[in-house]
């Protein structure tokens, strides 16, 4: 199950540091198969953590916040990947931390991965009609 894309990675970079950190030293042309490996290695880390808790394959759906972590590892990836022989700029590993850390918490069950629109549905409430008789009690709320 792929949980980011190259258009997710795209919108992180432009068209000529993709080229370049895919392998490409004067920018022009982005190795898409490097690419691929290293989100389909980002999407193996991020199926890792979510096994324990969604065992079967497919049953949970790609939110934003998954996006965003697999994303995240990919961007990692890229810059380990691009980056063998050289330092690794701190701000790309604070992302590995942070992605990580992530991870970590959801498989403590500190977090959720689910989407925020569904943490927002509203409460069941209770209303009363009755104009003669304004005021609750015990047996309303049965």
């Amino acid at each position: 199950m792929a949980y980011t894309s190259i258009s997710d990675l795209e919108k992180e970079f432009s068209n000529q540091d993709l080229a370049r950190l895919s392998g490409d030293p004067s920018g022009t042309v982005v190795n898409t198969a490097r690419l691929n490996h290293i989100i389909s290695k980002a999407d193996a880390v991020v199926s890792a953590y979510l096994v324990g808790r969604y065992p079967q394959q497919g049953i949970l759906p790609i939110t934003p916040v998954i996006n965003f972590i697999a994303t995240e590892l990919a961007v990692v990836f890229l810059f380990e990947n691009a980056f063998a022989k050289r330092i690794i700029p701190q701000t790309i590993l604070l992302r590995r931390v942070q992605a990580y850390e992530f991870l970590k918490e959801y498989t403590d069950g500190k977090i959720s991965l689910m989407e925020i629109e569904s943490l927002n549905k509203s409460a069941a409430y209770l209303t009363n009609n009755n104009i003669n008789k304004r005021d609750f009690n015990d047996e309303d709320f049965k």
